[in-house]
């Protein structure tokens, strides 16, 4: 996790420009860190991870545009506890065959509803994350 590069806290837009509270930064985000981490064991071209917050705009945009998408359990009570989150998304993982481009995060009482999005290359992830916000902003 130290090695990996991170945004800390949100990048949000308004209107048609995208901005960031502060620059990136090295091993500062635990929780995606493991993510890109745990993605690698299985599919080592992962190189970027992004999580984005789940709308149904942003699941019709993942649609529209094609992305293989990968669903995380819901637990039974919603409740996230210690590294279930990690566990589920071993579990996820070990069922794909392809590097997801995206991977749905359900609802829980403690982890508000998310996507990751994966790329394999800075250019990659870039592609994805541009055709999501103009597939968004349409």
């Amino acid at each position: 996790p130290a090695e990996v590069a991170a945004v800390p806290g949100r990048i949000f837009r308004v209107e048609n420009e995208t901005y960031s509270v502060r620059d990136p930064k090295m091993g500062i985000s635990v929780y995606m860190a493991d993510t890109l981490l745990i993605l690698r064991e299985k599919f080592p071209k992962a190189q970027c991870v992004m999580n984005l917050r789940s709308t149904p705009k942003i699941l019709n945009a993942c649609s529209k545009e094609g992305f293989r998408m990968v669903d995380m359990p819901t637990p039974a009570d919603h409740w996230q506890r210690g590294n279930e989150y990690d566990s589920d998304l071993k579990k996820v993982i070990a069922g794909t065959k392809e590097l997801p481009d995206v991977i749905t995060i359900p609802d829980r009482i403690n982890l508000e509803k998310l996507i990751v999005v994966i790329g394999t290359s800075l250019e990659d992830f870039e592609r994805k994350v541009l055709a999501l916000n103009a597939a968004v902003a349409e």
